[in-house]
């Protein structure tokens, strides 16, 4: 079995119960200025979840010991969200990184060599009219009606997952990301109007939603994931 990387997928469905240690530590001077942008404390324990579960799903894999030798910052300085850039000893690390949250539920995706990742927790999708229309195609919204609060959740959360893999660059619009096909290993589709690369994909049931990743697999190697 060729494992490529390998990508790893971590879902927690209650991040009130990690052991994350009370000291800011673990965290470096940039990450505790990034975490001093939130002063709602829901947010902070969601911001600081993500770290935890990111940081040590990159030490597990670079085999580095100290979660302080390892960044990983998600705001520019214009002070704006940016996708998560991560540092190693201080020197850029070749990986991708993706953190979903919502409420006490994290799902956090890590791709090592550059290998485009994308995850959303998509839980409590509206399904109104105006909604559907808005942000799903036709065809979309006709395989939404089967079955409308659980399709709803799991094509948003595959259009929220794609952009994050995918969109660089791009500015946010769900309508600009059509869903052709998919099934429990891959998704085919676009990204305003260009085909998107070959993309893997994973999702796990939660409460009120679906949990969603996908990535990049190009070369078509078998990937790890861990959940």
């Amino acid at each position: 079995m060729t494992i490529d990387s390998p990508n790893r997928v971590r879902y927690v469905a209650d991040a009130r119960q990690l052991p994350i240690p009370q000291s800011l530590e673990w965290l470096s001077a940039a990450e505790r200025d990034e975490l001093s942008f939130w002063s709602n404390e829901p947010r902070r324990v969601q911001w600081l979840a993500g770290r935890w579960i990111a940081k040590r799903m990159i030490a597990r894999s670079a085999s580095c010991v100290e979660l302080r030798e390892i960044e990983v910052l998600s705001r520019g300085k214009d002070g704006l969200g940016k996708s998560p850039q991560v540092s190693l000893h201080g020197f850029p690390h070749a990986s991708r990184l993706s953190i979903s949250h919502c409420g006490n539920s994290i799902l956090v995706g890590y791709s090592g060599k550059q290998t485009p990742v994308g995850v959303d927790l998509a839980v409590d999708v509206p399904q109104t009219d105006s909604f559907l229309a808005a942000w799903y195609s036709q065809n979309e919204r006709n395989w939404i009606g089967i079955q409308p609060t659980y399709r709803a959740a799991v094509l948003w959360g595959l259009k929220e997952s794609i952009f994050k893999a995918c969109g660089e660059g791009r500015k946010w619009n769900p309508a600009a990301i059509a869903i052709d096909t998919f099934d429990d290993f891959q998704v085919r589709g676009q990204i305003q109007g260009h085909t998107l690369p070959p993309l893997r994909t994973w999702f796990r049931n939660v409460a009120g939603g679906v949990a969603t990743a996908v990535w990049c697999c190009e070369n078509d190697k078998e990937v790890a994931l861990c959940s």
